[in-house]
């Protein structure tokens, strides 16, 4: 797994109709789409393991109730996955980008080990998060960092930058920096308190496991299947190498997909099938393992938004072979019913993401249960938060 995600690293949560009809660069009528980037600085030591866990059931979650705000944004995601000195690694870095499907694919590969003593590296995975991090500076971008962890940093440790300073270079990028305590070690309470002051974010103790409610629907596996056929219409073209990378990549992607449970899956096509989530559906890295990707696009896309150039004869000869015999017009005609396929496979998908939110309402208030804690914590944060810049969110986290 680990060469899997070193390859996805150099390669790179519901909204309604309207706004899956968005081509993938377009942006609302006399509006210019809001964009959050979002960088999760995540505990990855040996007693967070259920909280690792319950990270990688929720993300497509998190992605998808992020996608719930109006108007829809362009969301980005990062990681930076810390331990302390002497374990496998001190930190590991997962770069800023709209490429969600190889965030996740990264966040699957972390497991829980290492630490041991309450100190870790908490000065320097948040520092890496602020100044390493490739953070956009349009002032329309809201900026956000999830600090996740049970233990405090090491004081005055040699060679790395102190969290108080890391939050006032986060305040000059215009980066909130909120925490989120797991468990209850209470010398991490005040200075996971004194963090969110500094970044102007705020502060929220949960569960050591991240209190997670993962329920599956009988609506999980149609999703997940409506999903699955609407992956499979992206049809990809530029040189024949660069095509096979963006093929092996998507099934490296799939593989990981395959193996998540039902419910990840609904919450990824429902995401996917989403205004903001199609830039994670038409994405096509600019390089593979360093090696450039100039030319690699999603063909059908490109020819119903006009971006196709019949006259130019290295596109033509770029095209697969079915596509390459077709006349102009064929080509027009044969990408407008792909795009009316995927239009209707996205409706249903939101339809029954409709219902299985309303479902999954139904059960928790049927036990008597409240939404989850690391969903509650991220979403009431966010919704605040994110009000500056213009975004609003309808109530409540999806599940």
């Amino acid at each position: 797994m680990r060469s899997l995600t070193a390859s996805l690293i150099c390669a790179f949560v519901l909204c309604g109709p309207a706004a899956s009809r968005l081509t993938a660069d377009e942006t609302p009528p006399d509006e210019r789409r809001p964009e959050i980037e979002v960088v999760f600085v995540l505990d990855t030591t040996g007693s967070m393991s259920g909280l690792i866990q319950a990270a990688k059931d929720k993300v497509w979650s998190i992605a998808d109730t992020l996608a719930t705000a109006k108007p829809a944004p362009v969301i980005r995601f990062g990681l930076v996955g810390y331990r302390d000195k002497g374990d496998e690694y001190v930190t590991r870095r997962f770069q800023l980008s709209d490429d969600l499907d190889a965030a996740y694919v990264d966040l699957f590969d972390y497991e829980a080990a290492g630490g041991g003593d309450a100190p870790e590296a908490v000065n320097r995975a948040l520092n890496e998060a602020v100044e390493q991090m490739e953070w956009s500076r349009d002032g329309h971008v809201h900026r956000v960092i999830y600090l996740v962890g049970d233990c405090p940093p090491h004081a005055n440790e040699a060679g790395e930058v102190d969290y108080r300073q890391t939050c006032r270079l986060a305040a000059e990028k215009d980066i909130v920096v909120n925490t989120i305590q797991c468990g209850s070690h209470a010398a991490t309470t005040p200075v996971w308190k004194e963090i969110a002051k500094l970044g102007g974010g705020a502060f929220a103790q949960i569960a050591q496991s991240g209190g997670l409610v993962v329920r599956e629907t009988p609506f999980d596996k149609k999703i997940a299947e409506l999903s699955a056929r609407r992956d499979a219409t992206r049809v990809w073209f530029g040189s024949e190498t660069e095509v096979r990378r963006q093929v092996e990549r998507l099934d490296a992607i799939k593989t990981v997909s395959d193996a998540a449970p039902a419910a990840q899956n609904a919450a990824r096509g429902a995401f996917n099938a989403s205004g903001s989530g199609l830039k994670n559906f038409y994405f096509a890295p600019k390089s593979v393992n360093g090696v450039a990707m100039d030319s690699v696009r999603e063909l059908v896309e490109t020819i119903h938004s006009g971006g196709f150039d019949d006259a130019d004869e290295k596109q033509v000869q770029r095209l697969p072979e079915e596509w390459k015999s077709l006349t102009p017009e064929q080509r027009k005609s044969k990408a407008a019913a792909i795009m009316k396929e995927r239009q209707e496979l996205a409706d249903q998908i939101d339809a029954l993401s409709t219902k299985r939110q309303k479902h999954l309402a139904a059960e928790l208030a049927k036990e008597g249960e409240e939404v989850p804690e690391l969903d509650r914590a991220l979403f009431e944060s966010i919704t605040k938060q994110a009000a500056r810049k213009g975004l609003t969110f309808p109530k409540g986290p999806k599940l």
